[in-house]
């Protein structure tokens, strides 16, 4: 998955590495387009380990009201910490999901 997407059941999906990981989380952007789309329901973070960080859509775009706006059009950078729940610094909803583990139906 070289490039950020919107899968079909409305998941933004990016892949955060280990090296972007500070004291405050991982560090991050988004573009306004992808934050703005109403197709888009939840926003997964896949790790390098293959865990997902889940956010509802609706959490995400008020953590990143206040966030910064780039000429590029993207929307940060900012921080997804899942050791405390946060993400621009303001406390959200998250899942942490193990993308390796096989789903019972």
């Amino acid at each position: 998955m070289p490039r950020a997407q919107i899968n079909k059941n409305g998941v933004w999906i990016r892949r955060i590495h280990d090296s972007w990981e500070n004291i405050s989380g991982y560090r991050t952007d988004i573009r306004e387009n992808v934050l703005n789309d109403p197709r888009v329901k939840k926003a997964a973070y896949v790790l390098d380990d293959n865990r997902a960080i889940l956010v509802p859509i609706e959490e995400l775009r008020e953590a990143l009201r206040d966030a910064g706006r780039r000429a590029n059009g993207c929307v940060g950078p900012y921080n997804v910490n899942p050791h405390n729940g946060t993400l621009n610094g303001r406390k959200v909803t998250m899942e942490i999901r193990d993308l390796t583990e096989k789903t019972k139906d």
